[in-house]
């Protein structure tokens, strides 16, 4: 389900049309890594974090997931300038996804902060962290 949410999630994003690159981040955010995607900037970027899971009875286990999607920005003028393009691209982020099931059997995505997670002489990260619930079904029987 986490590969689908991640999917269903770029995909949404897309059709806000305002990020120049949308896909999955797995890495680091740091001024090395970064450097090479500013081509690709505006972009925006989906990172699953937590996924706790609790059983709700003898089959069926009840799924928490908190993911961030990550604005990243950059501007050869100023700080200033990438972070206020980055401040102008949240408020359509989350227009696309608040309240947002995806096509998947989970609880709308609720949007739960806001951050600041980067931020270096001409590029800014900000993250929106996202939470969703689902209830998931094994395909094994109990013995």
């Amino acid at each position: 389900m986490l590969d689908q949410l991640e999917e269903n999630t770029i995909a949404k994003i897309e059709t806000a049309q305002v990020f120049k690159t949308v896909a999955g981040y797995a890495g680091d955010f740091d001024r090395e890594n970064l450097s090479g995607l500013i081509p690709s900037f505006p972009a925006c970027y989906v990172m699953i974090e937590t996924v706790p899971i609790v059983r709700l009875d003898n089959i069926q286990f009840g799924e928490t997931i908190t993911f961030s999607t990550l604005i990243c920005t950059a501007s050869l003028r100023s700080r200033d300038a990438a972070r206020t393009e980055a401040f102008q691209l949240i408020r359509p982020l989350l227009n696309a996804l608040a309240n947002q099931t995806l096509g998947m059997g989970i609880e709308p995505l609720t949007p739960k902060l806001i951050s600041l997670v980067f931020v270096d002489k001409d590029i800014t990260v900000w993250a929106i962290r996202w939470e969703t619930s689902a209830v998931e079904t094994p395909t094994t029987l109990p013995a």
